[in-house]
């Protein structure tokens, strides 16, 4: 590889420019190789002018989201060892991504405008490394909760309906989904009578538990899916990464260290702990 370009998807919560710094550090240690060119998705400030005009609160009264909370909720209550304090240290973030989620799956000027900036940043990417063949730029995507659907949807608005694979021949070497809430936000929306626009997509998706890849449809674009979710995460350990009618039921948690746990859904704790794996790629071979 000539260039390897990284580009971190974030999820719930402001994020402040330069939010990956703290993740570059947990990936090199200081700062990247030289080789190594690294980007931010920044999108809050959409969902800050929607809160601010009160149409995410609209569509928490109007789909009765505490109660669907509440439903998955109890999908815990097996593991009474964690349940209470999870319970209540966990429950802001299940409502707000939960709620976030669904208003960007079911506002079509939210997610067009999310997907929008993903989109450009790809394109910053790309002219970044106007003169690099594309066979010798490794692009890796690396996205935590809620910014691992803006990746799956906007990779495949970016590179399919816009047309950047057959156009330019672009490839992402690496998909990182880090605790996705995917499989969740599928199920909520099935409960809700809610339909979502996901793109039902699936190529090659490798756990860190199992070194087997699950075959399906094949994504072109995308050489690798690395999915990473924690047995105790209260936003991606529900259910599976996709939905069962493609037959990925087997599909494992990655349960990390108990010192880890506190903190369980954090960005830069899920980075940290696939730290060898993200290296391994973005060095890894074509």
């Amino acid at each position: 590889m000539e260039r390897n370009s990284v580009i971190f998807v974030h999820g719930i919560g402001p994020q402040q420019v330069g939010y990956s710094r703290p993740l570059c550090k947990a990936l090199w240690g200081d700062e990247p190789p030289e080789d190594v060119y690294t980007y931010e998705v920044k999108y809050d400030q959409v969902f800050e002018v929607a809160n601010e005009k009160g149409d995410v609160s609209k569509m928490v009264e109007k789909y009765g989201l505490s109660k669907v909370f509440e439903r998955i909720a109890e999908r815990i209550g097996r593991d009474r060892e964690f349940v209470d304090d999870m319970l209540q240290t966990s429950s802001d973030i299940l409502k707000n991504t939960v709620s976030h989620v669904l208003f960007f799956l079911t506002n079509q000027d939210v997610s067009n405008r999310i997907l929008g900036i993903f989109e450009e940043k790809l394109l910053d990417v790309l002219d970044d490394a106007q003169g690099v063949p594309a066979q010798d730029h490794g692009i890796t995507v690396i996205s935590h909760s809620l910014g691992t659907i803006v990746a799956y949807m906007g990779a495949h608005r970016a590179m399919n309906i816009q047309g950047l694979s057959l156009r330019d021949g672009v490839r992402i070497q690496n998909l990182f989904t880090l605790a996705s809430p995917l499989g969740l936000i599928q199920e909520v929306a099935n409960r809700l009578g809610v339909l979502v626009d996901l793109p039902k997509y699936i190529n090659k998706i490798s756990t860190p538990g199992k070194r087997g890849r699950i075959r399906r449809r094949f994504v072109r674009y995308v050489n690798t899916w690395y999915s990473y979710r924690h047995k105790f995460d209260p936003v991606a350990s529900f259910v599976p990464l996709v939905d069962e009618s493609l037959d990925n039921r087997d599909e494992s948690p990655y349960v990390f260290g108990k010192a880890e746990i506190a903190n369980v859904h954090s960005f830069e704790n899920y980075v940290k702990q696939a730290r060898d794996l993200i290296l391994a790629g973005i060095g890894g071979t074509q």
